[in-house]
């Protein structure tokens, strides 16, 4: 899930949820610091499942618009 906050948060939530189907689980996993940052999406490939592609608007760094990406180990 991606947050259009300030900061814009990436939070993992769970599948699982209560009787009022709140999510039994959330953890917030990177948040874009940079000014201006804001998240539009987030994406998992099949083909590439230890990447998550984020895409990002309104950045104030001249390269900052665009897609990025976060790696490491996807949690399962």
């Amino acid at each position: 899930m991606i947050e259009d906050n300030k900061p814009s948060d990436i939070r993992f939530v769970s599948k699982k949820a209560d009787d009022i189907r709140y999510t039994k689980k959330e953890e917030l996993l990177a948040s874009l610091t940079g000014p201006g940052s804001e998240g539009t999406g987030i994406y998992y490939s099949q083909f590439d499942p230890g990447t998550l592609y984020m895409y990002v608007q309104h950045s104030a760094a001249e390269d900052g618009d665009g897609t990025w990406t976060i790696t490491g180990n996807r949690r399962g």
